[in-house]
């Protein structure tokens, strides 16, 4: 019985890469354009991280570590933070933390893993 009902459940959970794109849009300062690569990516990793924070606020990944990979963008593309809304990436990520409770309160997945596949897709995996 109790199986039955957590399979249900399941089910009507929206994708999680569908989620995580909707979120990582909201920090592009044009999201119907194309953006640079950096960018893109800087925009999923920004959800990425909103997200995981919410779910376990307990443990949020140090400033280091997301901030790393952001300088490894700006390497790439000094010019990649013109394509999201704002360069303080603390607040973008309090804002995604904000989306994440109040468009998906129950959702409680934690992502592992989260980036683009070689074709372009999102590919997002997690645990719960």
């Amino acid at each position: 019985m109790f199986g039955e009902r957590r399979v249900s459940e399941r089910s009507v959970l929206k994708k999680l890469s569908a989620i995580i794109i909707e979120m990582a849009e909201t920090v592009l300062a044009r999201p119907r354009n194309m953006v640079c690569d950096e960018a893109a990516h800087a925009a999923l990793l920004l959800a990425h991280v909103g997200w995981n924070s919410e779910i376990q606020a307990d443990c949020p990944p140090t400033r280091e570590q997301y901030k790393t990979l952001l300088k490894e963008f700006a390497k790439s593309n000094r010019e990649f933070v013109k394509d999201l809304r704002s360069d303080d990436f603390d607040a973008l990520i309090a804002e995604l933390r904000l989306y994440k409770r109040r468009r998906y309160p129950k959702d409680t997945r934690f992502i592992s893993v989260c980036g683009t596949a070689p074709t372009g897709n999102v590919h997002v995996e997690w645990t719960e």
